[in-house]
């Protein structure tokens, strides 16, 4: 774990309640590949080190942002409720054509973009 963006996402996660009250304020400055410019103002929580992020990020949520990611490139490709709710109502009169095929677009979806393995 060196990307700023993934130190980011483990203190936004990992500390969000302290983060959300005040009690931490946690700025990522500079070379995003140095921790040093990582600075932690806080009274109350001391900062954490490069090595408790890094183990956060494997053991916790490097598989949460992966999960984000494939959420985030399914959300624009998925049918709209819209046409669900076309579907729905053409299946309850008795015409599952076209819920056949919006589940077929959704599965179509799913496979473009797999979640990522436990």
């Amino acid at each position: 774990m060196t990307a700023k963006t993934d130190i980011i996402f483990v203190i936004a996660h990992e500390y969000a309640t302290q983060v959300a009250s005040g009690d931490v304020r946690a700025v990522l400055e500079g070379d995003p590949d140095n921790y040093d410019g990582l600075q932690w103002i806080s009274e109350t929580v001391e900062k954490p080190t490069m090595a408790v992020l890094t183990d956060l990020w494997t053991t916790k949520y490097q598989g949460l942002a992966a999960l984000a990611q494939v959420q985030a490139a399914r959300r624009p490709e998925y049918p709209s409720l819209a046409d669900f709710a076309d579907a729905y109502y053409w299946a309850e009169k008795g015409d599952p054509t076209k819920m056949a095929a919006y589940v077929a677009k959704i599965d179509a979806v799913k496979a473009k973009y797999p979640k990522p393995a436990a």
